[in-house]
């Protein structure tokens, strides 16, 4: 299947996989048939005869509602819409998150995929954090929410994102100290997203290199950037007192074309940038 990437894995042939092309509509047509329109790929439709276990090209498009294939004319539709999502936040072995960006609707398996339950949080989702004692943070367009039973009930904390635009990235330290930001503007909290603080940048050269806000903080107070262009990569501190975000250029060179993504490995203590279009994987 093109268009997928390796999310976990666990062993040599168990793991986690991300499919960008995913259906936009699936039918059960009964007797462990089930078809499925898909989005983008090389295929318009596809069909599975055998429960899922395999897949085959179609040219046949079913409905629910005008069924030629059984004799009965039942079908059920399990899904319908676009399931464009945010990435998969593997908890476990057997337990997966999926986020749906356009729909807010979240999908959880507890079983390694083979069933799946959903939520409809009518929001678009960005991101997720697990912490200890089954306690989850899930960013969205407006909202940070939380869940204390493993992501079985949410509760949501509103209105820190006035005028705010872009992808929504999330980065806790504990369950109180935390980050949320776009492309362009920065909030933290200190209880746990109760209130928030609007985090300026010092300085206007930022931009006029074209600095943007992504990239991560290696520590409460620290962090790594990049530019639009992917030519400049700042390095930034957080004055606490005046909250203000001041910067400095730390590397000059053009790394990757596909807008690299910057993190931090905890574990080893080192950056990594990824460019996700060129198959480039670069650490400091």
């Amino acid at each position: 299947l093109t268009g997928c990437r390796i999310m976990n894995m666990f062993d040599k042939k168990d793991g986690w996989i991300e499919y960008y092309y995913v259906p936009e509509q699936v039918i059960d047509l009964g007797d462990g048939n089930v078809w499925a329109k898909v989005h983008g790929g090389t295929a318009d439709f596809i069909l599975s005869t055998d429960s899922l276990k395999t897949w085959s090209i179609t040219t046949t498009n079913y409905s629910p509602e005008n069924n030629n294939v059984l004799s009965k004319g039942m079908s059920q539709n399990i899904y319908y819409g676009n399931v464009e999502t945010s990435g998969l936040y593997v908890k476990s072995e057997k337990e997966c998150f999926v986020l749906g960006r356009q729909k807010g609707r979240l999908f959880h398996t507890k079983d390694g995929g083979r069933s799946w339950t959903y939520k409809d949080f009518n929001t678009k989702l960005y991101s997720m954090q697990f912490f200890p004692n089954d306690v989850i943070y899930m960013s969205s367009a407006d909202s940070l929410f939380i869940s204390q039973d493993g992501g079985d009930t949410w509760i949501g904390k509103y209105q820190y994102w006035s005028g705010a635009i872009g992808n929504k990235r999330m980065q806790f330290f504990t369950e109180k100290f935390g980050y949320i930001y776009d492309d362009y503007r920065l909030f933290q909290t200190q209880d746990g997203g109760d209130s928030w603080k609007e985090i300026y940048i010092d300085g206007d050269d930022f931009w006029d290199f074209g600095g943007t806000l992504n990239g991560c903080f290696a520590n409460e107070h620290i962090g790594l950037f990049r530019s639009d262009n992917s030519k400049v990569i700042f390095a930034a501190e957080l004055n606490q007192e005046k909250y203000t975000l001041n910067y400095s250029i730390v590397y000059e060179e053009i790394l990757g074309n596909g807008h690299p993504q910057i993190y931090i490995d905890y574990i080893n203590d080192k950056w990594i940038l990824w460019d996700w279009w060129e198959g480039y994987i670069y650490t400091c």
